[in-house]
């Protein structure tokens, strides 16, 4: 649900979101996503392209513009990705009133200094935004942190375009992969800060790296085709594979688990908590934080913990974080998780103003989903999707759209089909098993089923009739 700035009204959706496009409205309503840039086939010359523009829905109030993404990019051989910023100049850069005030106070350094040489310039899809507000979202239960990931956590080294269609930089400003897919090269953004305002450099790529991944106590198997990193210098880091990857920038695209926390592992923070790099300390800070030793320490300050909904992004306020929002009130903590807006964020609008927008994020935590309907219903949500979008829920909004004050939108879907009928072609029952073998038989067996009819009946005629195939 969103609040419409120009009209107070807010959003439920009717659809599915696709598991990114959560994260693409959080960055519309105050981060955006970032510039636009083609994945094009291995060793191919990438030509330069438009702008584009963003999934677009209504941010929370006050701010007055979403954001897109552009950007022109160009290759060579190896193929090169790059994005660039739609800035004129010179650059002017400008802040949200609150952080100049710590500015003009001595309490943060001015905002050309807290961005780094390139930041990302966000196209707005309607126009500029305004500074202020918040916007009002809910969990539901103790364990709901995809939910967090997908709205304000989502700054991998690249990630989607909003339409989901590219693999576009993003913490990268560039980047190179080979044509055998086994070598990609990583361009990292000269200046940018974690929201602490230390450096973000190669070297919190090779500690995620050195100090997690290879260390068998925190990562004990590594899975199939595992990558090996290098720092090539202070700003630039080469992933290399045994065999041939072709899926790889999608995958880190993406909100895998592993991936991700190559961009969410500061050294600087970390590295206390961690045996190879505090041996004579670490002990006393795992008994001052009542953990089992240093793996459960860093585990609890940096990572997640095995068998255990807990995941440190969420659950400590005091790692610093790559996100548009920093966290004040961590998820667990009572019923609210609350984020705030990240003064070293890299992110600008083409007016060169600092993004996010939006002042805070708020989560209400709650613990029954029918409770959470009900205060949708009653507009206190300003734009959610999950735990919402449910067919069953569809009455309900419609009859209170205009007490609540709301408007629905459509997304789209994450996958092809919402269900797939697969037969077991290797069947124990010799007869079933040469029946489901026989093709004519699956091709009448997808003619005879009336795809309209289970849209119609069990989707509220939302929906339309596909073939997996």
């Amino acid at each position: 649900m969103a609040t419409e700035a120009a009209r107070t009204r807010r959003t439920v959706t009717r659809r599915r979101f696709l598991p990114l496009s959560a994260t693409a409205l959080a960055g519309l309503s105050a981060a955006a996503c970032s510039g636009e840039a083609a994945l094009p086939t291995p060793g191919a010359t990438v030509p330069t392209v438009p702008s584009a523009t963003a999934v677009a829905t209504t941010p929370a109030q006050p701010t007055a513009a979403p954001a897109g993404a552009t950007a022109p990019r160009t290759g060579i051989q190896p193929t090169i990705v790059t994005q660039q910023s739609p800035l004129a100049t010179p650059r002017a850069f400008r802040e949200a009133p609150q952080l100049a005030d710590r500015v003009e106070a001595g309490q943060l350094p001015p905002v050309e200094a807290r961005l780094p040489k390139n930041p990302i310039a966000i196209t707005p899809v309607e126009r500029v935004g305004k500074y202020g507000g918040q916007w009002r979202a809910a969990l539901l239960g103790g364990a709901d942190t995809l939910w967090l990931s997908r709205t304000i956590g989502y700054e991998n080294l690249v990630r989607w375009d909003p339409e989901w269609t590219k693999v576009i930089p993003n913490v990268a400003e560039s980047f190179t992969f080979s044509a055998d897919a086994k070598e990609y090269t990583f361009r990292l953004r000269e200046g940018l800060r974690w929201s602490d305002g230390q450096p973000f450099t190669a070297d919190d790529i090779l500690f995620w790296y050195e100090a997690i991944q290879l260390n068998k106590e925190l990562t004990p198997s590594r899975g199939v085709n595992p990558p090996t990193v290098e720092k090539i210098d202070g700003y630039t880091v080469r992933f290399r594979f045994e065999q041939p990857n072709g899926l790889f920038l999608p995958t880190l695209a993406g909100l895998d688990a592993v991936l991700s926390a190559a961009t969410a592992s500061p050294k600087h923070y970390l590295q206390q908590f961690h045996q190879k790099y505090n041996p004579q300390g670490v002990e006393q800070l795992a008994r001052e934080n009542g953990a089992e030793g240093w793996v459960k320490l860093f585990q609890l300050k940096g990572a997640s913990v095995p068998g255990t909904p807990y995941q440190a992004l969420w659950q400590n306020k005091d790692l610093p974080r790559l996100h548009g929002w920093s966290l004040t009130q961590p998820y667990g903590s009572g019923t609210r998780v609350v984020a705030e807006r990240n003064p070293f964020y890299f992110k600008v609008d083409t007016e060169g103003n600092q993004l996010p927008y939006l002042d805070r994020v708020t989560y209400e935590v709650f613990q029954d989903a029918q409770t959470l309907v009900l205060r949708a219903a009653n507009g206190e949500i300003d734009m959610q999707d999950r735990s919402l979008n449910a067919d069953s829920n569809k009455a309900v909004f419609t009859e209170n759209q205009q007490k609540g004050q709301y408007r629905f939108f459509e997304s789209i879907p994450a996958v092809m089909n919402t269900n797939v009928i697969a037969l077991n072609l290797t069947h124990k029952d010799p007869v079933k098993r040469q029946i489901f073998g026989n093709k004519d038989f699956r091709i009448g067996l997808s003619h005879a089923i009336n795809r309209q009819e289970i849209i119609d009946i069990g989707y509220v005629s939302q929906g339309e009739p596909w073939q997996s195939a």
